[in-house]
């Protein structure tokens, strides 16, 4: 299954109508301390304040069984050497409803690895590094 730009944007806004909304739950799944800063900046910037971070995919899933996450930023290489591509698995078997964002370190999109993530079932892919900008893109101006 890949996702359309059309049905992206679509999605893109039905985020941004949440965050207008009731309080958001977002789980943000990544080992490199600095893009982490980076989105959970951005996050609390838009009154975000249900903000879970994991560095390990098992740390991730013990989070996703506990509370709901509507909103999910993955990494799709952590350090401890798993995918994030089988997270994406468990979160759309979990709850197919959550949105997920996949953060990549991949030179582009066109990657196997960022396709086989949208196929399974993740929205979006942001290119790293990552940048407030493209984190501001996904929520939208303040």
């Amino acid at each position: 299954m890949n996702v359309s730009p059309k049905e992206q944007l679509a999605t893109i806004n039905r985020i941004r109508t949440s965050l207008k909304g009731a309080p958001l739950n977002v789980l943000l799944v990544e080992d490199d301390e600095g893009d982490a800063f980076i989105t959970r900046r951005v996050l609390n910037s838009k009154n975000v304040e249900n903000i879970a971070w994991a560095k390990t995919v098992k740390d991730a899933c013990d989070m996703f069984r506990q509370a709901e996450f509507k909103l999910v930023f993955l990494d799709l290489k952590l350090q401890e050497g798993t995918s994030g591509l089988d997270l994406i698995k468990t979160l759309k078997e979990t709850r197919p409803d959550s949105w997920v964002i996949v953060l990549s370190g991949a030179y582009t999109e066109d990657s196997d690895e960022c396709k086989e993530a949208l196929r399974l079932g993740a929205f979006a892919i942001m290119l790293k590094p990552l940048t407030p900008e493209k984190v501001e893109f996904i929520l939208g101006n303040p």
